[in-house]
């Protein structure tokens, strides 16, 4: 449950020393874990003692297992840590063997994947800043596909007639309510991962719809239910509260 720690390191773990960029559990089996790093693409079957490459070349900056099908996994990787030319790799043997299969638009930077709770063709990505860009300026943006990563669709809609006001941050599914999508949004002007004051809301809304409706005046990284009922949003980039919202909805 995270209050001990085991360090395996990159050399008993087979992993070259990198940045790491995403992991992801097998929910279905924890042994198995999946590791995409600033290089390479690994899959574990032992806890995470042990590691074997999967892709070489490239970083994989988000993974998500399907929580129906554990066999099938997604991951973005982007042929480095500062670009935005993502392209979208599916598994459908347990992150055995892995496939190109789509990509976003060229200026995306994918920093999160989540998978419909129960529906495994259907995901959603989120494109934003991180640390290790520099400053390079990624399109903020939230994406769904219904293909399986196929095909991808911006679902921001029009902040006139329903759609969300300022840029995505982050987004979850609702495992409680598998059709309904969470996501905050950031507004000002800049970088908001770098300037001083910044606004934001957190919506809710439907896979594909780009309609959405305001919940909260809470902004920042999002988790929807996990174990409490709750959604929460937290932004602890400048040494704030932690914890911005919890409330269950």
């Amino acid at each position: 449950q995270g209050n001990t720690w085991k360090n395996v390191g990159w050399l008993n773990g087979d992993i070259e020393p990198c940045y790491i960029g995403s992991v992801a559990f097998d929910p279905q089996n924890p042994w198995v874990v999946h590791l995409g790093t600033e290089g390479a693409l690994y899959r574990s079957q032992d806890g995470g003692n042990t590691f074997e490459l999967k892709y070489n070349d490239g970083f994989w900056g988000a993974l998500a297992v399907a929580p129906s099908d554990p066999d099938i996994v997604y991951s973005a990787r982007m042929s480095d840590h500062d670009t935005v030319d993502p392209v979208i790799f599916r598994s459908l043997n347990g992150g055995v063997f892995w496939s190109p299969v789509g990509s976003l638009p060229m200026g995306t930077h994918v920093i999160r994947l989540m998978v419909k709770p129960n529906d495994g063709a259907k995901l959603l990505a989120v494109s934003g800043y991180e640390k290790l860009m520099g400053s390079a300026q990624p399109l903020r943006g939230l994406f769904v596909s219904s293909d399986g990563g196929q095909t991808w669709t911006d679902v921001h809609g029009d902040s006139t007639s329903g759609g969300m006001t300022g840029n995505p941050w982050d987004a979850a599914y609702d495992p409680a309510h598998p059709d309904t999508i969470f996501a905050t949004t950031v507004t000002g002007s800049g970088n908001p991962d770098v300037a001083s004051t910044w606004s934001g809301s957190t919506w809710r809304g439907t896979h594909g719809s780009g309609v959405w409706t305001q919940v909260s005046t809470h902004t920042g990284s999002i988790v929807a239910r996990n174990r409490t009922g709750e959604v929460v949003t937290a932004d602890v980039r400048r040494g704030g509260p932690g914890c911005s919202e919890c409330r269950t909805w």
